[in-house]
């Protein structure tokens, strides 16, 4: 009985640790044609959120524009533009200022995707992977598979911040655009992860929502919230929204991940 209690009074003890996110593809934004924007709707999208802990974006076609989407939180970018002939771009994250050791982690995996995801890491214990999985233009079989084996590599990645920073597996978070559907990517990678996010995340001009492409990937002993922004276009049409905004709609997520303490 001593040892038992010995035990749990030097063992570390698991918190939960509330965290607040969320994920955008925002079609090819870049400072030659920010006036083109509804740049109102993107900073009151921000604004109206100032005290998550980390936005991430996707086809970012420069390193600032991420600049003149909110000023309440510290802008990083990956380092260097990911993909190949037109369809480069950088990754961004808005993280809160609260985060005193941030870190930006390129992963080695560079073969295995057409645009690398970019990685930050969070005061030692968090860790956020963007990812824009590429498309391939058409949904053909060979299409979908190159997809699922860029999903199945993000497996690679993981294990390498698990081991390179020491970040537990369930305080890893992948998101971004998949361009699968959720049931497609727990087919790639068959492990003990939980896709977020089911609904359609996408707008056709003819067709008001599209496709579910868009997702959060938690260890599926995680619990939180997670949902489709659709109130971002509300009373607008979609033609509209996808010139002025994006043919995506944000992601939202609460997350309740651990917290070590010693």
């Amino acid at each position: 009985m001593k040892n038992i209690l010995l035990l749990l009074l030097i063992s570390p003890l698991l918190f939960s640790l509330e965290f607040y996110m969320t994920s955008w593809n925002i079609r090819n934004i870049s400072m030659n044609k920010i006036q083109d924007r509804d740049l109102n709707t993107l900073r009151r999208f921000y604004g109206e959120r100032r005290d998550y802990d980390v936005h991430i974006i996707q086809e970012l076609r420069d390193k600032y524009v991420i600049n003149m989407l909110s000023v309440d939180y510290r802008a990083v970018t990956s380092k260097k533009a990911k993909g190949r002939g037109n369809h480069k771009e950088f990754y961004g994250f808005l993280v809160n200022k609260k985060f005193k050791d941030v870190k930006l982690f390129d992963s080695r995996a560079y073969r295995k995707f057409q645009r690398p995801p970019s990685v930050i890491i969070l005061d030692k214990k968090i860790a956020v992977i963007n990812v824009h999985i590429f498309h391939g233009g058409d949904n053909s079989k060979n299409s979908l598979g190159k997809r699922m084996q860029e999903v199945k590599a993000l497996k690679d990645i993981r294990k390498q911040i698990h081991n390179k920073y020491k970040i537990p597996y369930k305080n890893i978070i992948i998101a971004g655009d998949f361009n699968l559907e959720s049931r497609q990517i727990g087919v790639s990678l068959k492990d003990k992860s939980k896709v977020w996010i089911n609904r359609p995340t996408t707008i056709g001009r003819s067709n008001r929502y599209g496709n579910s492409y868009d997702h959060f990937i938690t260890h599926r002993e995680i619990e939180g919230k997670t949902r489709v922004v659709k109130e971002i276009i509300k009373n607008r049409k979609s033609k509209y929204f996808i010139k002025k905004v994006s043919d995506h709609l944000p992601i939202e997520g609460k997350f309740s991940l651990i917290e070590l303490k010693k």
